[in-house]
């Protein structure tokens, strides 16, 4: 494991409080987590380890604008609002109530006035759906889980990334979507961001997760392509081009899609 891993594994487990824990990540943010989830104990026990959240610190400037599809415990929207700043902005989108409330104890833990929370799902049209939740903080929630057996169904809002971002498209830089499998719905309830605004996205690409809502990572493809994005893997913190024919990279599977022009 190593002295210097042991160190911050002991510095850790000092903050912890039952199944609750606050992790220290970099630059000083403080992040809440439940060890019950496998989320929560991977964070306690390894830190910051998610490469995506890492890449994204070199792609905001202060001033900045983000959307945080997907938020859930609040990772990349406490990285982004490092990122960006008091004069930047944070939008956190999640739909699940009790893991909203861990977000929310995370933004004010750290202090993040600039976060805006927003208790919405993302897809192709504005509504109401049935999301079927788990433990908080888990990120298991799903408009269709692979687990139907678990958790319970609640009636969610529904938005459009579009309606979301209508007040922020001149300055949006970023778009992160983590959202079990809508991420295709959420991208087709999205042309004005695609189109006009072009910000980056950190997408999720998991086949499975997209086949249980009827999508594909080929229609993901097919709908930046349109929108003359190209689409990157990370490997040891630098982008290498997906394929002709994208496909889930080996390990994270996160991936950065960034404007033709860019």
């Amino acid at each position: 494991m190593g002295a210097p891993r042991v160190l911050a594994a002991a510095l850790r487990q000092m903050h912890s409080r039952g199944r609750d824990a606050v992790v220290s990540l970099d630059g000083g943010l403080l992040l809440g987590v439940d060890l019950g989830t496998p989320h929560g104990r991977r964070l306690f026990s390894y830190g910051f380890c998610e490469p995506a959240a890492r890449f994204m610190q070199s792609l905001l400037q202060s001033g900045d604008v983000v959307i945080d599809g997907g938020a859930n415990i609040g990772l990349f929207t406490l990285v982004a609002a490092a990122g960006v700043g008091r004069r930047g902005r944070v939008i956190a989108c999640e739909p699940s109530p009790a893991t909203m409330r861990l977000l929310r104890a995370n933004v004010d833990r750290n202090g993040f006035d600039w976060v805006e929370l927003r208790e919405v799902a993302l897809a192709s049209a504005p509504g109401r759906l049935r999301l079927r939740v788990f433990t908080p903080g888990s990120g298991f929630s799903s408009f269709a889980p692979a687990d139907t057996t678990n958790g319970v169904e609640v009636e969610v809002e529904v938005a459009t990334l579009d309606d979301v971002a209508s007040e922020v498209l001149e300055r949006l830089k970023l778009v992160k979507l983590d959202v079990e499998g809508a991420e295709l719905r959420a991208l087709r309830g999205a042309p004005q961001v695609l189109h006009r605004a072009r910000p980056d996205f950190i997408v999720e690409l998991e086949p499975e997760h997209l086949e249980r809502q009827g999508g594909s990572i080929a229609e993901v493809q097919e709908l930046f392509d349109e929108a003359g994005y190209l689409g990157y893997s990370i490997c040891d913190g630098t982008l290498q081009r997906l394929p002709r024919v994208w496909q889930r990279p080996v390990g994270d599977p996160n991936i950065v899609v960034r404007p033709g022009e860019r």
